[in-house]
């Protein structure tokens, strides 16, 4: 299994799960705030300060190439980090 697909795999995962909780009465904020929390987290801990102020940089710099959720997405239009 390439990384690309080991990433989509995971990424569909945690969808569903952040899906389940919106089923259940969880806010999309909420949700969000705490998916970023965790994120930048990982980042933090596994990458140097440097590389850590590159990957948040790069993140800000491509916040327009986000979907809405209301669209679909292809996988070949995903941007991972």
């Amino acid at each position: 299994m390439s990384d690309s697909d080991n990433i989509s795999e995971t990424l569909n995962s945690i969808y569903v799960d952040a899906t389940d909780l919106l089923k259940e009465g969880a806010e999309p904020l909420e949700i969000a705030a705490c998916l970023i929390k965790v994120g930048l987290t990982f980042y933090k801990t596994a990458l140097s300060p440097e590389e850590y102020d590159m990957i948040v940089d790069t993140i800000s710099e491509t916040r327009h190439m986000i979907t809405d959720g209301h669209k679909d997405e292809s996988p070949e239009s995903r941007v991972f980090h």
